[in-house]
């Protein structure tokens, strides 16, 4: 008869994993872990303490990408904030033209009304 471990638990106590195990009622400890639950608790271990690690190593090649993006994005910001700026003055022209179109065509709608 082959037993098997029912819960497996990988906690953290003072910034080291702890790991933890219940054996279902009335088994003994000689036969209570298998092969392959030898297998699972090392992968369990494995991960518990490569987890952090992995992160960090993440986490520091996603800090160098985002600040090379940023870097080829710099001429593309620069380009974008002249145009803004192009686009600003030449709106506001237009809409003091507009504005001297409409009072010159007033005034000769008047000329001609009065």
């Amino acid at each position: 008869m082959q037993h098997s471990v029912s819960d497996v638990s990988v906690h953290h106590r003072l910034g080291r994993p702890v790991l933890s195990l219940r054996l279902p009622a009335g088994s003994s400890h000689e036969h209570a872990l298998g092969l392959d639950d030898m297998k699972y608790v090392v992968h369990l271990l494995h991960s518990a303490l490569t987890l952090p690690q992995q992160q960090h190593v993440k986490h520091t090649e996603l800090m160098i990408r985002q600040e090379q993006l940023k870097e080829q994005l710099e001429p593309l910001e620069t380009v974008r904030i002249k145009m803004v700026q192009e686009a600003e003055t030449k709106a506001s022209v237009l809409g003091w033209a507009g504005v001297a179109y409409l009072s010159l065509q007033g005034g000769f709608l008047a000329y001609l009304t009065w």
